[in-house]
């Protein structure tokens, strides 16, 4: 079982990278559906990232009839980020996920459609 002090030391790290992850998911988003409407806007930076990752796993499965479930994906598209212990102070890099948007994949790993 984790630790309280566990938990809130991972929504502060979760909480500081939001922004970052919350409109890199966004522009994704929109790449897989352009149709997409507006994500909205939560409570907290926090919600509003996890909302956008939403849109993101389901723009992908609307596009791809055999797609990842969303939180493969949402793993995957973050590099682990969301969920990952990154010390206060690194700065936050998605090398390659919105750019990897352009060239739309049914799994990201394989390559397949």
């Amino acid at each position: 079982m984790r630790r309280a002090a566990d938990v809130r030391r991972w929504l502060r790290a979760a909480t500081r990278r939001a922004e970052p992850l919350r409109a890199a998911a966004a522009v994704c988003a929109y790449a897989r559906d352009p149709m997409l409407g507006a994500i909205p806007r939560r409570h907290t930076p926090l919600a509003d990232t996890i909302e956008a990752m939403g849109q993101l796993a389901a723009a992908h499965a609307r596009r791809f009839v055999a797609s990842l479930p969303a939180w493969q994906l949402i793993y995957w598209f973050t590099a682990g980020l969301l969920l990952a212990a990154v010390p206060a102070g690194v700065q936050l890099s998605l090398p390659g996920r919105t750019a990897a948007c352009d060239n739309v994949r049914a799994d990201p790993d394989t390559g397949g459609e």
